[in-house]
C-alpha cells in the first residue's frame, strides 16, 4: 500500500492542504509569501505533487524538478522548481525576500501539524516528511544580496 493510500487518498490530502494554508495564513512570517497569490492554484499543484510523490495515481503537471523525490530524473528544458524559486523574488511590503531554510522548516512544521490534525498516524507523517525533506534544495533560495531580505525576529 502506498503512503497516499494509507493516509486516505485525495480527500485527506485536500483536508491536509486546507489545514496547512489556514495555519500559514496565521503565521506572520510565512503568510506574506502567499499574499496576493492564487491559493487555489497553489493547493491544486501541491495536491498533484504530493499525490504523485506519495505513490498515488496522480499525474504532477507543475514545474519539474531535476530529480523528483520519487526517483524520476527530468531532463526537460522547462525551468525546474529550483530555477523558478531561485529567480523568484517575493515582494513582501516594500521589501523583497527569498526563501530561507527556516522558512522551509516552518512550512514543514505546519504540514506536520496539518497531517496530525487530519488523523494521519505519526509514523506515516514521518515517512511523508522524509520524502519531502530533499525538496529543501529546490525551494530554499538563501539570502538575497541587496540586504532587502526578510529575516526572522
Amino acid at each position: 500500500m502506498s503512503i497516499y493510500e494509507s493516509i486516505g487518498g485525495e480527500p485527506v490530502l485536500v483536508e491536509v492542504l486546507d489545514g496547512l494554508y489556514r495555519r500559514i495564513a496565521l503565521d506572520a512570517d510565512l503568510a506574506p509569501f502567499f499574499a496576493n497569490r492564487d491559493l487555489d492554484r497553489i493547493k491544486a499543484r501541491q495536491a498533484e505533487f504530493l499525490g504523485h510523490a506519495l505513490g498515488g495515481p496522480v499525474e504532477y503537471r507543475g514545474r519539474p524538478l531535476y530529480r523528483q523525490p520519487w526517483g524520476e530524473v527530468v531532463y526537460d528544458k522547462t525551468p525546474s522548481m529550483k530555477d523558478v524559486h531561485r529567480r523568484g523574488l517575493f515582494r513582501i511590503g516594500q521589501s523583497h525576500a527569498r526563501i530561507e531554510q527556516w522558512h522551509f522548516a516552518r512550512f514543514v512544521e505546519h504540514l506536520a501539524a496539518s497531517l496530525t490534525a487530519a488523523g494521519v498516524a505519526d509514523e506515516i507523517t514521518q515517512e511523508i516528511l522524509t520524502v519531502l525533506a530533499p525538496l529543501a534544495d529546490d525551494i530554499v533560495t538563501g539570502e538575497y544580496g541587496d540586504g532587502a531580505l526578510i529575516t526572522p525576529v
